[in-house]
């Protein structure tokens, strides 16, 4: 996989999670420079996403649910941190991998997607 292709998939895998969110507005969150080095001529691409719904919903049935509607090439990770608000970490048959949290920002309830695609060669934009 190309450096370029590893960022597309991994935008269009954050995309089919973001159009879960009822009226979801995104906003990026992604470090000002989202590669990190993992080999020579190698990167693995990250990406945090805000997501905003336009009306309130419930975070922790969103969580719950959102690994059933997403379909078989999600698979939930098991082993993660027990965490006190609504969370879900997921593996993508990519192999790209994410977690989806929601949080409480200013009194509204934001589903935050933080993802990270597997090593991939290429030259860095810029």
């Amino acid at each position: 996989m190309t450096l370029d292709e590893a960022r597309a998939m991994t935008e269009t895998v954050m995309q089919t999670i973001a159009d879960e969110v009822p009226g979801g507005t995104i906003e990026d969150f992604s470090a000002e420079s989202p590669y990190l080095a993992c080999g020579e001529g190698a990167y693995i691409y990250s990406a945090r996403w805000g997501v905003t719904p336009d009306r309130p919903f419930d975070g922790a049935d969103f969580v719950r649910d959102l690994p059933d509607r997403l379909g078989e090439d999600f698979v939930v990770d098991e082993k993660v941190v027990d965490i006190s608000f609504p969370a879900v970490a997921l593996n993508h048959a990519s192999g790209i991998i994410l977690d989806v949290i929601v949080a409480g920002v200013d009194g509204a309830e934001v589903v935050d997607v933080y993802a990270i695609a597997p090593c991939a060669r290429g030259e860095l934009p810029g």
